[in-house]
């Protein structure tokens, strides 16, 4: 994810987070990482609630929740779309420091162009790490 939005989840202040497609799979944890030049995680927030929505309601949910982002860029984002996705965020973990995906998920780590799901072992990897940092 973008620095900017990555770091305004981390500080708390971005409560939603918009994607253009999301998958039917039960999520509950959206693991934050920020691309270049931070290249790093930076915190760790529970999925409370996962809405689809046109534009007009994504807008509405924004102002309502807190998406840190503008209703033009939020446009521009969803342009070609009848539906969006907004992922509610709950509860924050946030690192001391930010997190190396290398050093959580091994030396082979490509960041995702949109999003993944981490494995069993990932998750229990990426734990430890955080919990280093405490």
């Amino acid at each position: 994810m973008h620095p900017y939005y990555a770091a305004e989840i981390a500080a708390g202040r971005k409560k939603v987070e918009f994607r253009r497609r999301w998958s039917n799979k039960p999520t509950d944890v959206l693991v934050v990482y920020a691309t270049a030049p931070i290249k790093a995680i930076v915190a760790i927030a529970e999925i409370s609630e996962v809405r689809r929505a046109g534009n007009t309601q994504l807008w509405e949910i924004c102002k309502s929740f807190g998406g840190a982002i503008t209703r033009t860029r939020l446009r521009e984002y969803m342009h070609d779309l009848d539906q969006g996705v907004a992922l509610l965020l709950g509860r924050l973990a946030v690192p001391k420091f930010g997190i190396n995906p290398r050093e959580a998920f091994g030396g082979d780590f490509v960041p995702p162009q949109s999003y993944r799901y981490l494995r069993a072992e990932e998750v229990e990897s990426l734990i430890d790490v955080f919990g280093k940092q405490q």
